[in-house]
């Protein structure tokens, strides 16, 4: 993970199951997904926070993070979460457009992120990213990335490239 998440701004039950001293069973059904009482943006910020550990809870909460389910990330998605979060969760969901497009106008969203959902996207998402001119006008790096994922379209990379040109950006990822 890129960008770091402030453990202190959880409410309490999350930051009790985060405690690495905290009951077991506990960390083991929120590795699950499974959180009473949380609300869905704090429910994945855990699971995040306990994928970023090693042994059997941290491998449960990594193959958790792929396949969290639908309402629960419809919920979080339109919640408030860390820019961390958003950030653990692209590579997980650069394949799948419909979440992509959630994370890339969640207002958290870090570039950091956008640059991951653009070199690892396939090309429904690649075209996702490039469709925001005005963000990669600010952020060249994504245009960088976007170039080199070889699922972006060729007319697409062709687009943003003519559109650096013309706003005579420095790309210095990209030779020639």
């Amino acid at each position: 993970m890129n960008v770091p998440i402030d453990i202190t701004q959880l409410p309490v039950p999350a930051q009790r199951i985060l405690d690495p001293n905290g009951p077991e069973p506990l960390r083991k059904m929120a590795a699950r997904g499974v959180v009473p009482g949380l609300k869905p943006a704090d429910t994945i910020t855990v699971v995040v926070l306990l994928a970023e550990g090693t042994g059997e809870i941290a491998d449960t909460a990594r193959t958790t993070l792929g396949k969290l389910p639908t309402p629960l990330l419809n919920g979080a998605l339109t919640g408030d979460l860390p820019a961390g979060v958003l950030d653990a969760m692209a590579p997980h969901f650069a394949s799948n457009p419909e979440i992509a497009q959630k994370l890339l106008t969640h207002p958290a969203i870090a570039i950091a992120t956008v640059e991951t959902l653009a070199a690892l996207g396939n090309e429904a998402v690649t075209e996702i990213v490039a469709t925001n001119e005005e963000r990669l006008l600010k952020y060249p790096s994504i245009i960088e990335k976007l170039y080199l994922n070889k699922a972006t379209r060729m007319s697409t990379a062709d687009r943003i490239l003519e559109l650096a040109v013309r706003n005579k950006l420095d790309l210095q990822g990209i030779p020639a």
